[in-house]
């Protein structure tokens, strides 16, 4: 069960208890129809033969909702049979706000290493050839997967950027797809996204054999796709919105932009059309359960949400900056900050919009976070953007890692925050701002204090895993010689 279900059914009752709602997923079901289903659920939830896994922990859209959800999590363990297991799944960010008690082991899933992205690509690439050319022949189709298994594997042993990227599991997928529509492999996420959102909108349908009227244009994406992201991420924190309120936020959106009522005629059948051919499509908007529609997956909801956030240069500023640390709007603002080409706008918004510095965040009433002293939100969402290779100027690059880098040697600064500083360190790891970073530290580790040296040494060991030189390596061996154990 997805945890945005169970919000949407407090929305409409702050009573909702979660044992009442698991039954929600059987309620459409054909085979429920007389109750078996919901028998057997309850029959193995007081025989502590259940296996319940609640998804997504960190799609619900208010801190206060995640915190009574996260209660309601614990409260319903305690009540069940203690031999039924629970897994709850959520993204890191966002997780800090509303975590489970002590008593729950708290795991973390670890990248992909070469030999697990090659054993997924072994499995991925024959289906995918089997799926668009049924009637070829086996050999021929073992060639072909073959093929596409060692060009992905080229590039991710060729590009750090890449291999970033097909560590994890969902981006490993997105890139096999634009490998396959024939496209060069971006190293940038917002440009992988790109590829894979223009490949499943069009080229899926055309590899089966539908005509181009039938395919969404990137335009109609502008149209309908962006703003309606935009609404249900900002709305609709089960990812789900029924066919009515759909059909009517489209016409909304087509009204703005044509100047005409959402009841004119034209409105209507371009509505019409768009959902006729959003239905009849596998791509991106898809019909999820009866009657409502949603993203294929939260990654391509984000995507376009982070467009129809730039969508006005007049207004983007202002937008990132009330939403920048709400955990759900992390991904969409830095994907919006990468998606601007020009220097001068990622600089911009970095700077006046995240920093909340400079003399155009004084104009628009932007102040820094509240106790940003203490917890530095601001700097760490900052060098998150630049993990990203959003393309800021140098100099803001370099601030970005100064700040940082003082911070972590500040002797005052608390353990924990040292930690968070070092995550950043592994994020920045293979980005653009990887050699200010090494530079720093590559000065620190022959300091006179054990305590900088020692910092110095395990910020090395993370900033540097992916793309280690000669003069890093050569730094850390002659430490293991220092006279100090710590180091």
């Amino acid at each position: 069960m997805r945890v945005a279900e169970y919000a949407e059914a407090l929305r409409q009752n702050r009573n909702a208890k979660l044992r009442d709602c698991l039954l929600l997923p059987f309620r459409n079901l054909e085979r429920n129809s007389d109750g078996e289903l919901t028998r057997l659920l309850e029959e193995k939830l007081k025989r502590g033969e259940a296996l319940l896994l609640l998804d997504g922990l960190d799609e619900v859209t208010e801190p206060s909702d995640r915190v009574l959800i996260a209660h309601q999590i614990e409260e319903f363990v305690r009540s069940t049979h203690r031999d039924n297991r629970v897994i709850v799944t959520s993204r890191i960010v966002g997780y800090r706000q509303a975590p489970l008690g002590s008593e729950y082991q708290h795991f973390t899933l670890l990248d992909l290493e070469r030999e697990q992205i090659e054993k997924f690509l072994n499995g991925w690439c024959p289906a995918v050839e089997r799926f668009l050319s049924p009637d070829t022949s086996d050999e021929e189709l073992a060639r072909r997967a073959q093929a596409e298994i060692d060009g992905i594997l080229k590039s991710v042993d060729g590009n750090t950027g890449v291999k970033r990227l097909a560590t994890n599991p969902l981006l490993l997928t997105i890139l096999a797809l634009i490998h396959h529509s024939g496209a060069r492999l971006p190293s940038r996420r917002v440009e992988l996204y790109e590829l894979a959102t223009n490949s499943l909108l069009s080229d899926w349908l055309a590899a089966k054999g539908m005509g181009s009227g039938k395919h969404i244009s990137r335009a109609d994406a502008a149209q309908f796709l962006w703003p309606l992201a935009f609404w249900m991420h900002s709305e609709r924190p089960s990812g789900l919105a029924y066919e009515q309120e759909v059909e009517e936020k489209l016409r909304q959106f087509r009204a703005r932009d044509t100047g005409k009522p959402p009841d004119h005629p034209e409105v209507i059948a371009a509505v019409d059309d768009f959902m006729a051919r959003a239905s009849r499509s596998t791509g991106i908007f898809v019909l999820r359960a009866p009657k409502q529609f949603g993203f294929l997956h939260l990654t391509f909801q984000e995507y376009f949400a982070a467009l129809e956030l730039t969508r006005s240069s007049l207004q983007m500023a202002r937008r990132i900056h009330e939403v920048r640390h709400k955990p759900r709007w992390e991904e969409p603002i830095l994907l919006a900050i990468a998606s601007r080409q020009s220097p001068d706008d990622a600089n911009m918004l970095v700077r006046t919009a995240i920093l909340a510095e400079g003399e155009l965040a004084e104009q628009q009433g932007f102040k820094p976070s509240e106790y940003e002293d203490i917890l530095h939100r601001d700097l760490f969402l900052a060098a998150r953007c630049l993990a990203d290779d959003v393309p800021v100027y140098p100099e803001l690059r370099q601030q970005i890692v100064n700040r940082l880098c003082e911070l972590y040697f500040d002797p005052k600064s608390p353990w924990s925050l040292k930690e968070d500083i070092r995550q950043s360190f592994a994020l920045l790891g293979g980005s653009n701002a990887t050699d200010d970073l090494i530079e720093i530290l590559l000065g620190r580790i022959n300091d006179s204090e054990a305590y900088v040296r020692s910092a110095a040494a395990r910020a090395l060991g993370v900033t540097g895993k992916e793309t280690a030189s000669d003069q890093v390596i050569t730094a850390l061996t002659t430490h293991l010689e220092d006279p100090e154990q710590g180091v």
